[in-house]
């Protein structure tokens, strides 16, 4: 995928005026790997798939250019560099197919599998806002931060089912699985949630005929969640914080203006566009 437009506007006609038009651009490589073996008394199983996912997504941030905010100097400008990886291995083992007609009463499967993700997001921001009547303009204002994710999911399960009679079964199943994750950024954010966790499943089965059944199953899942006091997303961190500093901007150049606003001559900005454009800035952090 690779889309180098900009499709906001600010008039709301249908014609950008973006100055710094940004790109949506994703490349993916996907590979997989299925090997199967048969031996006497059970199967064995084999899923391998890596992927690896370069993404570029920026934008033009104040969504105009020099003429459409003039008398104002107001640019911005976001862009953001992603790679991802992903590597997957499962392996099952699992016993002959079997039937209520069989005679053998059980078919069995265990498996482990193993998950890992790696995710890198360095993110560059710069701007510059000025007013022609304030003295103090303008103001410029550049960031960057990178950010670096991993997350590895190990996992043991199984599955028993038991033919009871002709027509009912009974399926047991387990599953464990441990994940660890690590998070650090160019901020001195970090943190290293992991979890461990289980679930289960208890059925009764019954066979109406070779194409349909009814069943009675007792179930419990599970979902990784976060430790109490440990922050699962610092970019929402990092977001909070970028919306206190904006707030403390905007109330200083609000106090300004209203001054301002009071000596005659001269054309000045009403508040309500000086709310707009900090509001737009606030987003942008």
């Amino acid at each position: 995928m690779d889309d180098p437009a900009d499709i906001w506007t600010i008039d709301g006609s249908l014609n950008t005026l973006s100055d710094r038009p940004g790109m949506d651009s994703q490349k993916t490589n996907t590979y997989g790997i299925k090997i199967f073996k048969n031996y006497k008394n059970f199967d064995l199983q084999s899923y391998t798939s890596a992927t690896k996912t370069d993404i570029i997504f920026s934008y033009d941030a104040d969504w105009g250019n020099k003429d459409s905010h003039f008398p104002y100097t107001y640019d911005y400008f976001s862009e953001t560099f992603r790679n991802r990886d992903t590597f997957s291995q499962e392996i099952r083992i699992l016993s002959k197919n079997h039937s209520f007609l069989s005679k053998i009463p059980f078919e069995w499967i265990i498996g482990v599998d193993f998950t890992q993700l790696k995710e890198s997001n360095l993110t560059n921001d710069d701007g510059i806002y000025g007013d022609p009547s304030d003295l103090y303009s303008p103001y410029i204002s550049k960031s960057s931060i990178l950010r670096n994710y991993k997350s590895q999911n190990l996992s043991i399960f199984g599955n028993i089912d038991y033919f009871l009679n002709k027509q009912y079964k009974l399926a047991i199943g387990m599953r464990w699985e441990n994940w660890d994750s690590k998070y650090n950024d160019s901020n001195n954010e970090s943190f290293n949630p992991s979890n461990y966790m289980n679930g289960g499943k208890l059925s009764l089965i019954k066979n109406m005929n070779m194409k349909s059944n009814i069943y009675l199953s007792i179930a419990r899942g599970y979902k990784q969640m976060q430790k109490i006091g440990v922050p699962m997303n610092a970019i929402e961190h990092k977001k909070k914080i970028d919306r206190i500093q904006a707030s403390d901007l905007r109330n200083v150049v609000l106090k300004k203006t209203k001054k301002m606003e009071k000596k005659k001559g001269g054309y000045l900005p009403s508040l309500d566009e000086i709310r707009n454009a900090l509001q737009s800035l606030q987003k942008l952090n």
